[in-house]
């Protein structure tokens, strides 16, 4: 058996990068992770906004908790794979409050079982709300062991820290519940924790901003500290099987581009109790998988073991034949099949239609089956003349008002298509009134934005003009007026306007040759818009990447340029080259330099002192 757990960072999202983008469907990409049991954190779906995409995935059994406060935030779900295993309960939240349900909810084929001891009691109901109601925690019972899928509270301000505190003392109250009950755990997600200075890119950094003397000073990693082994109960597979291992980075900076070089922390851990870890084969960190700023952490069990002489299987004959748990994603109203949806309003009349015609068929099939009767059976099986008679005159009626009926609807149809038409034809003839109202040879406003030489070549221009006044002549001729003089005239004008169109043709050529330098005035004025080079960076000689400041302030939209590779505390990671997209580099003011000078006579002077 395979267990991966993922902070997906919006389960919608995964197809939109490679290479879940290749997969069509989420089966594919289900079946890619090859895992049994696969977890998913911060999904940032709400049950609403739930489709069967995600909740019905063939081979697949899903179970969802969402926040009930705000969409798109928090979340997780887990997929078990029904041909291998199947739990025999369900819980959404730590605490299971949100799992109370009425008794005419329990069904055949649904369990609504709880798991283990509740500590429901041992805290106040508001308090419990409000860890369970933002969609953290999903618990399956498999029998062998309880499986917890966490995505626990992320430290945005120090304002959560006592909210973070609070998720984690329930989370570990109710796993000790359940040790002390005599059952196994594992609990995978992100915990929003790095346990060891090993975890962290840069301790020194997150002790400087948190204001520790040390890195273990942290309340949140002192609480880690204290519930893994050798502390406490729970045991850190990663670091069972990579005990020294660095760089064995889950989380990763995507603004700063900080995971090319795993420049990062580890966040994401599968913890289990001492009695599971002999089914272990292996624990990895699967950094390949790409599609969130997290990476994938995965487990191998072995299907057997032996104690001795004892075989000893994971999983049970009747495991596949449990009952599906009600919080299962397909037991859910509108994937089940029996809510009633928008569209049946609108399609019930033909299903009518169709319930009518059927009828009519049976009736039909009937009547036949009467004409087929043979003559021998006797007269008392077979109906009088007059009975049939009675019938066909009843079926008669009915065509007729039926016909009748038809006829009226028809008719009605026809008067509204007439009144249609007739208001058509009224609002076309005071369209084609207002056209007319307008004079035909107005200049339309995109006709002043056209080039003549794309219009009509001067070759063609001067042909049509020639053809034009050939018409204005022979229509001079047929006037009554003096037509020797017409044609003198003409013949004058003619021999005016032919050399005036010479001249523009003369004109029009000298343009049309001028205009083949066109391509390299075009270059010039890009050449002087052209937008500045990207600059190298000192430290690399390298392209720098262009940013943009957000942070609100004076600067807020300006954009600058800063080394291309990705943040670290190494040669090979960014340097300090900053330069505005202008060519204007970083300028300190007088009060910047001031404190700079003095942080440095400071470590002069402490230095000095150290010696």
């Amino acid at each position: 058996m395979r267990i991966i757990t993922w902070n997906v960072n919006g389960i919608r999202s995964i197809t939109n990068y490679y290479p879940w983008s290749k997969h069509k469907d989420y089966k594919q990409v289900l079946d890619t992770l090859n895992a049994d049991i696969i977890c998913f954190q911060e999904t940032k779906i709400t049950l609403d906004k739930l489709d069967s995409s995600l909740a019905i995935v063939p081979g697949y059994d899903a179970y969802f908790s969402s926040s009930r406060g705000k969409g798109g935030y928090a979340g997780v779900v887990i997929y078990v794979k029904t041909s291998v295993i199947r739990p025999i309960a369900a819980e959404e939240g730590i605490s299971g409050i949100l799992n109370e349900v009425p008794a005419n909810a329990k069904s055949k084929d649904v369990t609504t079982a709880g798991i283990g001891p509740s500590i429901i009691s041992e805290f106040t109901t508001e308090e419990l709300l409000e860890i369970d109601s933002e969609g953290r925690c999903v618990i399956l019972d498999f029998g062998i062991f309880v499986l917890f899928n966490v995505y626990c509270v992320h430290e945005s301000s120090q304002g959560r820290l006592p909210y973070k505190l609070r998720f984690y003392n329930i989370l570990q109250r109710r796993a000790e519940a359940l040790l002390d009950s005599g059952r196994e755990v594992i609990i995978v997600g992100d915990l929003n924790v790095t346990h060891r200075v090993i975890d962290h890119c840069d301790p020194q950094k997150s002790i400087k901003e948190h204001g520790l003397k040390s890195f273990g000073d942290h309340p949140a990693r002192k609480w880690l500290d204290s519930w893994i082994s050798p502390n406490g109960p729970m045991i850190d597979l990663c670091r069972k099987f990579h005990p020294d291992e660095e760089g064995l980075f889950t989380c990763w900076n995507t603004l700063i581009n900080a995971r090319p070089i795993n420049y990062g922390t580890r966040l994401d851990y599968i913890l289990v109790s001492e009695g599971l870890t002999k089914w272990f084969k292996s624990c990895n960190v699967e950094q390949d998988i790409m599609g969130s700023d997290h990476c994938p952490v995965s487990c191998e069990l072995f299907d057997e073991i032996y104690e001795g002489d004892n075989k000893l299987s994971l999983l049970k004959e009747n495991t596949l034949m449990t009952l599906t748990p009600k919080l299962c994603a397909k037991n859910l109203v509108r994937f089940s099949g029996k809510q009633q949806t928008l569209k049946s309003f609108f399609i019930k009349q033909e299903i009518k239609e169709k319930e009518a015609q059927e009828r009519k068929s049976v009736k039909t099939s009937n009547d036949n089956i009467v004409e087929n009767i043979p003559e021998t059976l006797t007269s008392n099986t077979i109906p009088t003349d007059s009975s049939i008679d009675i019938s066909e005159g009843l079926k008669e009626q009915s065509e007729i008002k039926r016909k009748s009926g038809q006829a009226s609807v028809i008719k009605v149809q026809k008067a509204k298509a007439n009144s249609s038409k007739l208001i058509k034809e009224k609002s076309s003839k005071a369209q084609a009134k207002s056209k007319l109202s307008y004079p035909t040879n107005q200049v339309s406003l995109i006709s002043l934005f056209k080039k003549a030489s794309q219009d009509t070549p001067p070759e063609k221009k001067l042909e049509e003009v020639t053809k034009s006044i050939e018409l204005k002549d022979s229509q001079g001729l047929q006037e009554k007026s003096t037509i020797s003089e017409n044609i003198s005239d003409s013949s004058n004008s003619f021999e005016e306007s032919l050399d005036d169109i010479i001249n523009n043709v003369e004109d029009e050529c000298i343009e049309v040759s001028s205009s083949n330098n066109k391509s390299d005035i075009q270059s010039q004025w890009n050449a002087l818009f052209k937008p500045r080079p990207i600059p190298n960076c000192i430290g690399h000689g390298e392209p720098c990447k262009e940013y943009t400041v957000n942070k609100p302030g004076i600067n807020q939209g300006r954009r600058f340029y800063l080394c291309s590779r990705p943040v670290g505390n190494s040669q090979e990671s960014r340097c300090k080259f900053f330069e505005w997209t202008n060519g204007n580099k970083l300028k300190l003011s007088k009060s910047v330099k001031r404190y700079s000078d003095q942080k440095q006579d400071n470590g002069l002077n402490k230095k000095k002192r150290d010696f």
